[in-house]
């Protein structure tokens, strides 16, 4: 059977990533730490490999997470964008005491890494240009809709006889993410639908709804979050 091949990310896989994200928030185990992989900067890369150095590197990060008792909690979504081609954006939950080791051990759980600089990236503070542990569900989300940036750009839905576009409606600023061979999107199966669906879940599926789950906390007096 030939590889699945995406140019963007569907209004289904969305509505997984944000439930995901959703229920992560809801067990306690919010995506504090988000970071991308290069995969074009691993050993022999080709683009169609993609979907086993992705399950490769979820393999090594479940164990790393699971010799420290954390748990296993995580969302990816692959793209292809600037100058490091193929890469995949990842979220974890890393609780704040682990995060120095974390950081210091992340490329030895890419499969294939060889060295190159930058071959992993951890999304900064902008302000402080330094490695950004996601404190506060406002900056997580922030995190997540811009991972949500390849969302299809022309998936609509119907609302008073009107055609609507998913990415006006829910607030994200669409860009194209180049041809993914393999899985675009996933996450772990601690957060996945069928783990959802056996807690009782409710899950988030109208625009309306998915909207609420990304719309961010009013901020406090004096603009912090």
């Amino acid at each position: 059977m030939a590889p699945v091949k995406t140019d963007a990310i569907s209004i289904d896989a969305m509505i997984s990533l944000v439930n995901a994200f959703a229920y992560a928030e809801y067990t306690g185990t919010p995506f504090t730490v988000y970071f991308a992989v290069a995969w074009s900067k691993t050993h022999n890369w080709t683009d169609d490999q993609l979907a086993d150095k992705q399950e490769a590197f979820a393999r090594k990060l479940r164990k790393w997470l699971s010799a420290r008792n954390i748990p296993v909690a995580y969302a990816y979504v692959g793209e292809i964008g600037g100058k490091v081609g193929v890469h995949t954006n990842v979220a974890v939950h890393i609780p704040k005491t682990f995060f120095k080791e974390f950081q210091n051990c992340l490329d030895s759980l890419v499969p294939g890494f060889v060295g190159i600089p930058c071959t992993t990236k951890l999304f900064e503070d902008r302000r402080l240009e330094l490695p950004k542990f996601h404190y506060h569900p406002n900056q997580r989300l922030g995190s997540l809709k811009y991972t949500l940036k390849g969302l299809d750009p022309d998936a609509s839905f119907n609302a008073d006889g009107k055609r609507v576009k998913w990415c006006d409606a829910i607030g994200i600023r669409p860009k194209p993410q180049g041809v993914i061979v393999g899985r675009r999107t996933g996450a772990s199966h601690t957060l996945g639908n069928v783990a959802r669906a056996k807690a009782g879940w409710t899950e988030r599926t109208s625009p309306a709804a998915i909207a609420a789950a990304l719309t961010p906390f009013p901020k406090r007096k004096g603009g912090a979050e």
